[in-house]
């Protein structure tokens, strides 16, 4: 009985942890991302057209005082902003907001994993057409 017993209270320790996320388009273009804190440490967008961008490797989402990702409540995703993107085998610097569309934020303690593996949370956004949102 003790085994499920440790399994229950670490599910509720993590239950107790849990960050809100929101991404809120503005201007048509620029994403402004709210969330809890402390959040997991790894961020990727999954662009519309499939590319995966790394987000966390970017020292620019960091303000001064913020020494951790995790620690991050909130911040603005323009179309200035770059991230790491992986092109035939060699990290390229890249503007996160590339095409019109569909994207997918996804923030985890382990991004490399399949998300029932790992601690997460994320959000969707679309920007320049309107369409609908589907879970």
């Amino acid at each position: 009985m003790r085994p499920l017993a440790t399994i229950f209270l670490l599910f509720l320790a993590n239950a107790g942890h849990a960050a809100a996320i929101h991404c809120d388009v503005v201007d048509g273009d620029t994403v402004v991302v709210s969330m809890k804190t402390p959040h997991p440490e790894e961020a990727l967008i999954y662009r519309p057209g499939g590319e995966t961008v790394w987000l966390h490797t970017s020292s620019q989402y960091l303000p001064e005082g913020v020494a951790r990702f995790g620690d991050l409540g909130k911040w603005v995703i323009s179309p200035d902003s770059t991230g790491t993107v992986w092109v035939n085998g060699k990290a390229t610097v890249q503007p996160v907001i590339q095409e019109q569309g569909r994207y997918h934020l996804y923030i985890a303690e382990n991004a490399e994993t399949e998300p029932e593996n790992t601690y997460f949370i994320e959000c969707y956004f679309v920007i320049g057409k309107k369409q609908e949102l589907d879970h």
